[in-house]
């Protein structure tokens, strides 16, 4: 999925969201005139009880107002941000050490601030860059679960052994 473009994954029947005539497979081009980057950025852009969308369908773009009450699920389901790969090779890290046999997902070496906000997942930060920072900033993303094992910066390189570059 390029930027700006969130696909609904699920739309539930009778919702604010099916009301408003979204259906699975629609893709978010934008919300109030938000484009969003993925679907953290959606999260915070329905906050409202009222929202306009705009959304392309079949190559088709249409533009939907969803009204709901405060504190009212919205009903759609959004497509996850894909996985930012970690380029670590940590001595300490938790999915080199499982055994053998499990479910293929337990094996994905993530480092990504996105999951662990939306997830739990812990993250190191050893590959987030700047602007990862500003927008976890500007979208006050809390709690995100970070792994710190040291502070200063050679103990850090080592522990880590970072594969990719900062």
């Amino acid at each position: 999925m390029t930027r700006g473009a969130v696909a609904l994954t699920a739309v539930r029947p009778h919702s604010p969201a099916a009301r408003a005539g979204l259906r699975p497979g629609d893709r978010l081009l934008a919300v109030d005139g938000l484009v969003p980057e993925d679907a953290v950025d959606v999260m915070y852009a329905i906050a409202e009880e009222q929202f306009e969308v705009e959304v392309e369908r079949t190559g088709r773009v249409r533009t939907a107002v969803v009204t709901r009450h405060m504190g009212q699920d919205w009903g759609a389901q959004m497509e996850p941000p894909a996985v930012r790969h970690c380029g670590n090779r940590c001595v300490f890290c938790f999915v080199d050490q499982m055994p053998p046999g499990l479910r293929p997902s337990l094996y994905v070496k993530d480092e990504d601030y996105r999951h662990s906000f939306l997830y739990g997942n812990y993250v190191t930060l050893s590959n987030t860059t700047r602007r990862d920072l500003e927008r976890i900033k500007r979208l006050k993303l809390s709690p995100l679960y970070i792994s710190v094992h040291a502070t200063e910066e050679p103990v850090r390189k080592k522990l880590l052994a970072r594969v990719r570059p900062r």
